[in-house]
C-alpha cells in the first residue's frame, strides 16, 4: 500500500497515493483500526490514484458528513462507509466507471443496486428507483429518519443488514420478485407494524426480523423451507404465527421471547425445532407439535408459563434438556415412549400432577422432574439410570414405584418430598 493521509483543523481527511487502501479490521470493543478513527473526521478526500476504499476504513466516524469518491476507485469494501450516524453526502466522480452517486446516493454505475443511503438525510419517505434490482448489505442500516421506503417492483435481492435499525420504518411491501432477504435485513426496526413475505422466497434467514419489537402480524407463505435461528427473537408485539407445512425446520431462538404470542399453528411436514425456539413465550398457551416432527431441542419452550398443553410427537426419541422447564401452568402430559427424559426436562413445572411413563425409558435426567406437583409416579423396569435430584422438591409425592434394576439411587433424589410414604 503506498498510501499517505493527512487531517487538518476543519476534519478534513485526505487520503492519496496510488493502489489498494488496505482492509481494516473491527471489533466490539476497539472498532475499526483504521488509524484515523480517533480524529473527528466531518469530510473525506479520496485523491485520484486511490483504487479501493478498504473494508471498515470509516466506520466509527461519527463526525464524518461528506465521502469525496475518484474515478479511480473500482471496490468499495465491507462496512467501509456504516457506523456514521451523520453521513449526509456520497459524492462520485462522474468518470468512475463502477460507482455513482445520484441526489448524494451511492449505487453501482448501472444504478441497479443500491450501495449505501446517507443516514443523515432528513427526507421521511424514500422511493428507490425502479431500475435498482439489490439494495446492498447495510445500504440503509441505521437511516433512523425514514419511516417509508418503497421498494421497485423487480427487486430481487434485499442484502444483509440493509434496513437494520431502521427505527421510524413503520411499514414494508416486499415486492414477489424478491428471491432472497439477508440475515438481519430488518433487524431492530423497532415500529415495523407488519410486512409480507414475497411468495418466491425460499428461507427466512438468521434475524432477519429480530427484535422487530411493533411486528404484530407476518404473514408466511408456502414455500418457505426454513426459518433460520433467531428469525423473530424478541418480536414481543406477535400475537399469532401460521407456519406452512413447506417449512422442514425451525431454527435455534428463531421466535424466543415473542413474550404476545398467544397462538402458533404448526402443520404436518415440519421435522426440527431448534434450541429454545420458543422460550419465554409467555403467553403461549397449546402448542401441537406435528407427529412429522423427529427434533425438538433443548430448552424449546423454557419459560412458557401459560403453557397448558403439549403434544409430543411420537418419534423424537428423547425429551430433551429444559423442554419444558418452568412451564408453570401444565397439569399433564402425555410422553411418547422415548430412551431419554434430559436434564431439567420439566423442571419447575410446578402445577403438573399427572405423567405416565412408558416402558423402553432407559435414563431420567438430573432434577428432570424437580418441583413439580406429582402425587406418584411409577418408574418402568427398563430405567437404568435416574439423575440426582430428579424428583427434588415433589412435596405432594406420596408414592414412587423404583425398579428392581435400579441399583444406585442418589441421596438427592427424593430431597424434599416431604409427603413421601
Amino acid at each position: 500500500m503506498n498510501l499517505r493521509w493527512s487531517i487538518d483543523r476543519e476534519g478534513v481527511l485526505t487520503i492519496c497515493g496510488s493502489g489498494p487502501m488496505k482492509d481494516f479490521r473491527f471489533n466490539d470493543v476497539y472498532g475499526s483500526e483504521a488509524p484515523w478513527i480517533s480524529k473527528k473526521v466531518k469530510k473525506v478526500v479520496i485523491e485520484e490514484g486511490i483504487t479501493s476504499i478498504g473494508r471498515y476504513a470509516f466506520y466509527g466516524c461519527e463526525f464524518l458528513k461528506t465521502v469525496k469518491i475518484p474515478s479511480t476507485v473500482s471496490k468499495i469494501g465491507e462496512n467501509s462507509l456504516t457506523g456514521c450516524p451523520r453521513l449526509l453526502r456520497l459524492n462520485v466522480s462522474s468518470k468512475n466507471k463502477r460507482f455513482r452517486s445520484f441526489q448524494d446516493i451511492l449505487f453501482n454505475k448501472s444504478m441497479t443496486k443500491l450501495l449505501r443511503y446517507p443516514p443523515s438525510k432528513q427526507t421521511k419517505g424514500y422511493k428507490i428507483p425502479e431500475i435498482v434490482r439489490t439494495v446492498g448489505n447495510g445500504a440503509f442500516s441505521r437511516c433512523t429518519h425514514l419511516n417509508q421506503v418503497i421498494l421497485p417492483q423487480k427487486l430481487e435481492n434485499i442484502g444483509e443488514h440493509a434496513f437494520e435499525h431502521c427505527s421510524s420504518l413503520t411499514s414494508m411491501r416486499i415486492p414477489e420478485n424478491v428471491t432472497i432477504i439477508g440475515e438481519y435485513a430488518f433487524r431492530s426496526c423497532n415500529r415495523l407494524g407488519s410486512v409480507n413475505i414475497p411468495k418466491n422466497l425460499r428461507d427466512l434467514r438468521d434475524s432477519v426480523f429480530r427484535q422487530c419489537t411493533s411486528l404484530t402480524y407476518v404473514g408466511i407463505p408456502q414455500g418457505i423451507g426454513n426459518i433460520g435461528d433467531s428469525a423473530f427473537f424478541g418480536c414481543k408485539a406477535l400475537r399469532f404465527v401460521s407456519i406452512p407445512s413447506s417449512v422442514k425446520t425451525i431454527g435455534r431462538l428463531a421466535f424466543s421471547r415473542c413474550e404476545g404470542l398467544e397462538s402458533v399453528k404448526l402443520c404436518d411436514g415440519l421435522e426440527s425445532i431448534g434450541d429454545w425456539a420458543f422460550e419465554r413465550c409467555i403467553r403461549l398457551r397449546r402448542i401441537d407439535i406435528p407427529d412429522s416432527v423427529i427434533s425438538v431441542g433443548t430448552w424449546a419452550f423454557k419459560d412458557d408459563r401459560r403453557m397448558s398443553y403439549i403434544h409430543i410427537p411420537p418419534r423424537i426419541g428423547t425429551v430433551s434438556n429444559g423442554l419444558l422447564s418452568n412451564c408453570s401452568s401444565l397439569t399433564e402430559i402425555e410422553l411418547p415412549q422415548v430412551s431419554e427424559i434430559g436434564d431439567f426436562a420439566l423442571a419447575g413445572a410446578k402445577s403438573l400432577r399427572t405423567v405416565k411413563l412408558k416402558d423402553g425409558l432407559i435414563k431420567i435426567g438430573v432434577k428432570s422432574f424437580s418441583g413439580c406437583a406429582l402425587e406418584s409416579l411409577v418408574i418402568p423396569d427398563s430405567v437404568e439410570s435416574v439423575g440426582a435430584g430428579a424428583f427434588d422438591g415433589c412435596e405432594r409425592m406420596k408414592t414412587v414405584n423404583i425398579p428392581v434394576k435400579l441399583e444406585v439411587i442418589e441421596r438427592s433424589l427424593f430431597r424434599d418430598c416431604s409427603s413421601l410414604v
